[in-house]
């Protein structure tokens, strides 16, 4: 056995890799003298080429890395404090040094596992000294990823959890628990951390590991963490960087497992919904681009399961935002509200709709509750502190008002919505648009009738919103409603008979 070559094996550890053979002479020569086995890694790195395989320098690496962090391999005490130190500065000159991103992937894994490996160990040993030490590298490491980003879904070859995410969290856990507080922008664990997040999570592994990079963002106390900083993270780093639509579609895949009844338990277990929550808060002030998932319209999707599991999804943003709404009312301030009068009526008028379409009516006291609140702001404060937004209510009541009162009737009188669940839906919008918008019902029913004279009357429809591309038919009894063909007159006739002119003469 030749104890310079690693390729001998007798054991093996497990790491972000598959379980992989480790060699039980270099683990002998590791444990005899630190010193001498890490200094002729030291000569084999620098003797490297760079760019190349580096075949032997990888078999050292990946023993050292994985017995690192085995306690069955390397029990702790193995070595003194200062060889921990002298192991993390072979990991962070390699990071530093230039072309270290360009380099073969797995060599940058196993370094970055090094680094992970080595924070979690030096914690859990109370090694207060190594732990400050590399603590003062820090932002150094961690701006060296972000400047790299880049390349690290290239990089990221382990194929059980993403090494970056490990790294991220041990490195952030090690800050909070070495400084008593959370590692902030400074230290560039955030930008990396939101990064991973985004683009490095596994399918189906721990993908809420990187989250714990973004704690500084709803648990810092200090003055540290004042909100300007936080702004400023939510401006920068996600909407001039890493783009907010992409951290948006990153967050709707994680709502959209959350309602997976096979992956829910695991979610919220791991505090992943919740960590993101917190994150989206303030991104919900920055970003213009969480307005579309409140605006989704039965008309334009075929599924509609996919509909209302889109309108569940969203009801986590526009909740954030109503949040926003009426904190801003409390303190008479609508400096720091994005909120409009449209996303809110929008909001609410596609959830009635849906629910009369035969979703689980569950949710309807949302709705009812949410006309009711915003009925008392629109007739008190906010008229004073925040006329355009009452504005926006109204415009959009006027828009929305009679369609959902049709839509609601027909999905009674085709019984997919409860006798109770219908009353109360429609009493919520007639109190709101009658007496809180002060509108007249027939005068909007006029009105919408003669603005919907170019499309098809039938509310389930798909021309029902929008034009289409056949000649409309009107209704022989009166004039006034109008249709694509045969099928949507017959299936509109329960509820417009209540008001054909011809019937009601």
């Amino acid at each position: 056995m030749n104890p310079e070559d690693p390729s001998t094996v007798t054991h093996t550890t497990s790491s972000c890799f598959e379980k992989t053979p480790v060699n039980s002479a270099f683990i002998r020569r590791l444990q005899k003298d630190p010193h001498a086995t890490l200094q002729h890694i030291e000569e084999l790195y620098d003797a490297r080429l760079p760019g190349a395989h580096n075949k032997n320098l990888i078999k050292h690496l990946k023993c050292l890395t994985e017995a690192s962090g085995s306690h069955e391999m390397l029990p702790r005490g193995t070595w003194p404090a200062e060889t921990n130190r002298r192991l993390f500065d072979l990991y962070f000159n390699a990071v530093v040094a230039p072309g270290f991103f360009e380099e073969e992937p797995i060599l940058v894994v196993l370094v970055v596992e090094g680094l992970l490996n080595l924070a979690r160990e030096c914690v859990d040993l109370d090694d207060i000294k190594t732990v400050r030490y590399m603590l003062l590298c820090c932002p150094v490491i961690f701006k060296k990823m972000w400047e790299h980003r880049d390349r690290l879904k290239a990089l990221d070859i382990s194929p059980k959890e993403s090494v970056f995410e490990w790294c991220v969290f041990h490195w952030a856990d090690m800050y909070q628990r070495n400084h008593d507080h959370l590692a902030g922008t400074r230290t560039y664990i955030p930008q990396v951390a939101l990064y991973c997040w985004v683009h490095l999570s596994r399918p189906d592994g721990f993908s809420d590991m990187s989250l714990a990079g973004l704690r500084f963002i709803h648990g810092g106390d200090q003055p540290y963490y004042a909100p300007q900083m936080v702004e400023r993270f939510a401006q920068e780093v996600v909407v001039d960087t890493l783009g907010g639509d992409s951290v948006l579609e990153r967050f709707e895949r994680t709502l959209i497992d959350c309602l997976d009844e096979e992956r829910m338990d695991i979610l919220i277990g791991s505090g992943e919904v919740v960590d993101a929550l917190d994150f989206v808060t303030q991104l919900a002030k920055h970003h213009s681009g969480i307005r579309r998932l409140v605006h989704q319209q039965q008309s334009e999707k075929d599924d509609a399961d996919v509909v209302w599991m889109e309108w569940e999804s969203a009801l986590f943003f526009w909740q954030l935002m109503f949040m926003d709404l009426e904190d801003a009312q409390d303190k008479m301030d609508m400096s720091n509200v994005t909120v409009r009068g449209d996303d809110i009526i929008t909001f609410l008028a596609r959830g009635t709709e849906l629910i009369s379409r035969g979703n689980p009516p569950d949710l309807y006291d949302l709705i009812t509750g949410s006309l009711q609140l915003m009925g008392v702001y629109a007739r008190a404060e906010l008229c004073d502190i925040a006329p355009t937004l009452v504005d926006d209510l109204l415009r959009r009541t006027v828009t929305e008002w009679i369609p959902v009162l049709n839509i609601l009737d027909m999905g009674f009188y085709r019984r997919r919505i409860p006798e109770d669940v219908y009353k109360k839906l429609r009493d919520a919008w007639m109190t709101f648009g009658s007496q809180v918008m002060n509108l007249d019902e027939d005068r909007e029913r006029k009105r919408h009738q003669d603005a919907m004279q170019k499309f098809c009357s039938y509310p389930a429809c798909q021309f029902y919103r929008k034009e289409p591309n056949v000649d409309l038919s009107s209704c022989s009894g009166c004039g006034g409603a109008r249709y694509c063909g045969k099928e949507c007159q017959r299936g509109d006739w329960k509820v417009h008979k209540k008001t054909c002119r011809k019937v009601v003469e």
